[in-house]
């Protein structure tokens, strides 16, 4: 229950794990980061903005490359573009790990990476 006068605020502890786990990566922190992700608690992440999740999913999505969980990080993005296709096949961040996922040495044991490179217009 808020106090009279206060206004809502963003800041809770969802979204404190949303941006630690986005610095963690950015600061090359990969494991650390998919840590943090995964204590972020899944009805808090549902109840967030689509746009929110997919960018969520797409950062840590490129986590999960970088350390070595192709299989983990192929999930990530399917799941990102089941919420939000338009996002995925347009927003850059995304289309840039595409690339990535189709140029590893070690891709995704599973299926799906050529039909969402297809879908997102990114060269298989």
């Amino acid at each position: 229950m808020r106090r009279p006068g206060t206004r809502p605020t963003g800041f809770n502890t969802t979204n404190v794990l949303l941006y630690e786990a986005s610095v963690l990566a950015q600061l090359g922190e990969h494991l650390t980061a998919l840590n943090a992700a995964a204590r972020i608690h899944q009805a808090a992440f549902a109840a967030l903005p689509r746009e929110r999740r997919t960018h969520h999913l797409v950062d840590t999505a490129g986590s999960a490359l970088v350390a070595g969980r192709s299989d983990q990080a192929l999930r990530m993005l399917l799941d990102a573009e089941r919420i939000s296709p338009q996002e995925v096949h347009t927003l850059p961040a995304a289309r840039q790990l595409i690339a990535a996922f189709v140029d590893a040495r070690h891709k995704p044991s599973g299926s799906g990476l050529r039909e969402l490179a297809r879908r997102a217009g990114v060269p298989a």
